[in-house]
Parts: C-alpha cells; structure tokens; sequence
C-alpha cells in the first residue's frame, strides 16, 4: 500500500535534511526585527554595498543538497543586483 501525500510529506520531513551545512547564522528578516543580519535581499543591514549570499542567511532545513540551496541563492541575488534591488 502507497502512503497518503500526507504520510509522504511526513516521511520526507523526518528522514531528509542537508548533512553538516552550518545554517542560519545571519537571520534575514525586515528592519524591524532587531536581530536581523540581512534583509530580503542579502544586503547586510548597516553596511553600504555589501550582500551574504551563503547557508548562513538560510534559517529553514534544507531537504536537498545545501550546494543546490547556495545555487538558487547566487541565481536570485544576481537578479536582485541587475535588477538594483
């Protein structure tokens, strides 16, 4: 027997995460959030000119390969940058 989507959904969460990446260390959140390293865009609050684009702005656990996270995140900054976001 097939498990539910639900059960499925379930299993991926338990079992599934990206294996010594060191995430979450530069919080990303908006300006009213104290403890906040980065903004929506990467751009590090307070300092002209300067974007993190690694793990560390990523605070949810992965369940595929980190390298692919970093990917994604180097993709959609370079748009926000051509972009001048």
């Amino acid at each position: 027997m097939w498990p539910t989507s639900e059960r499925l959904d379930d299993l991926l969460r338990e079992t599934t995460f990206s294996h010594g990446a060191l995430m979450g260390g530069a919080r990303t959140g908006p300006d009213r959030e104290p403890d906040a390293v980065v903004d929506a865009h990467c751009r590090v609050r307070g300092v002209a000119n300067l974007r993190v684009v690694d793990l560390s702005v990523i605070s949810v656990r992965l369940r595929f390969a980190s390298t692919l996270g970093v990917m994604l995140l180097g993709k959609h900054t370079a748009g926000w940058i051509a972009e001048g976001r």
